[in-house]
């Protein structure tokens, strides 16, 4: 049993990432037992991001009326219930209504189990939120491949047991050891007029742009793996394993890389390790090499959140909530419009298509987040990584 409140949050996001780790080990088989096409997949995708960005407001409402326990209570459950319907679905329709509200459900968990992270690191007066991404990453690593795995040899269902399991070990832990406080009152604070438009604009870009880097090379990783090795469908997770392993294990020495190297140095490297990675992969290297490049993404990739989030911080720092707020709202339209786009070109130009528009969008991020450090370097003081789940 677990016994501080700290400990009982991590465990929440191990649960997050076990049910997002255990649909994206099964999407092979969701794809071929409910009959989806290139082109509908990423219409659907699309179609998701724009409720979960709903969602995520309806979040933020229920945060005003209802604590964060409770509602951490009530969504963990919720959550584990959404998957295993997102895992069993049979058809097109089945599988859009599944995803829809799995994604929802995800991002106002999100939101929740953020928001008691951050009074919880506020009470302990030291910095946890790296440890809370690498357990999210963590657990994406270990659950894809377990999924992949007892997908093909059971059934998609039978790869939800674990995320089942740990959800309910963290409703036990929660209510054991996170105490109610009162509704949170967030901010409603709207003055717009001093914020710097341009530069908010530049940085969510860079931010979306990797976003999406990373929501297709997770989306697609089984499908790329499985065509390239049919045989070893039950391996299929392997991608996703090795990203979000390496995304994990980067995170966890991401602090201390920071204050050894510099910020730019950091997400310079890290970012052009992901190009690299992606370009590997629009080549069909094969099986072995194709899982290599998965890990260097998520290397690549580990570094943008935790960087690029403090960075619009510092870009008005009397308006931090305003200015982030406005540059994921920025970052949200490319996850948006993305999906769809490239299920356009994967039905016509085949599935590697899918890693070179994504080394393009790297590259993107890496111009412009370097640009956004080199005009912010003289400003000075370290600002707290903020979460996110790119």
């Amino acid at each position: 049993m677990l016994s501080t409140s700290r400990a009982a949050i991590t465990l929440v996001f191990a649960a997050f990432g076990t049910c997002v780790g255990a649909h994206l080990g099964a999407i092979p088989v969701i794809f071929m037992n409910a009959e989806l096409t290139d082109l509908f997949f990423g219409q659907a995708q699309s179609i998701t991001m724009l409720f979960a960005l709903g969602a995520m407001l309806l979040g933020g409402w229920l945060g005003r009326h209802f604590d964060h326990r409770t509602l951490l209570l009530v969504m963990l459950p919720l959550m584990a219930a959404s998957l295993l319907f997102a895992l069993v679905v049979q058809s097109p329709a089945t599988y859009l209504a599944s995803i829809i509200v799995f994604a929802g459900l995800l991002s106002m968990l999100d939101i929740h189990m953020n928001a008691e992270g951050a009074i919880v690191e506020e009470e302990i007066g030291k910095p946890v939120y790296s440890t809370y991404h690498a357990a999210v990453s963590g657990a994406m690593a270990v659950t894809a491949i377990l999924s992949s795995f007892l997908s093909v040899k059971f059934g998609p269902l039978a790869s939800g047991v674990v995320a089942m399991l740990m959800c309910v070990w963290a409703v036990v832990e929660v209510h054991r050891l996170v105490r109610p406080r009162p509704p949170s009152a967030y901010s409603a604070s709207t003055n717009y007029s001093a914020l710097p438009f341009g530069k908010l604009f530049l940085a969510g870009s860079a931010i979306g742009l990797a976003g999406v880097c990373e929501l297709l090379a997770v989306i697609y990783a089984g499908q790329l793996l499985v065509k390239l090795e049919p045989a070893f469908a039950q391996y299929s997770g392997l991608g996703v394993a090795f990203f979000s392993g390496c995304m994990a294990i980067t995170r966890l020495f991401g602090d201390r890389l920071r204050s050894t190297f510099g910020e730019r140095m950091c997400l310079g490297t890290s970012l052009t390790m992901a190009v690299l990675g992606l370009l590997t992969l629009s080549l069909s290297p094969g099986f072995a090499v194709s899982v290599f490049a998965y890990a260097a993404v998520g290397t690549g990739l580990a570094f943008v959140s935790p960087i690029l989030f403090p960075l619009v911080g510092r870009l008005a720092p009397s308006q931090r909530s305003s200015a982030m707020g406005l540059a994921f709202a920025v970052s949200n339209i490319y996850r948006f419009v993305t999906p769809a786009f490239v299920g356009y070109l994967v039905t016509w130009h085949g599935l590697n298509i899918v890693f070179a528009v994504c080394a393009v969008f790297a590259f993107g991020a890496l111009l412009l987040a370097q640009w956004m450090l080199s005009i912010t370097q003289n400003k000075k003081g370290a600002a707290s990584a903020a979460p996110s789940y790119l």
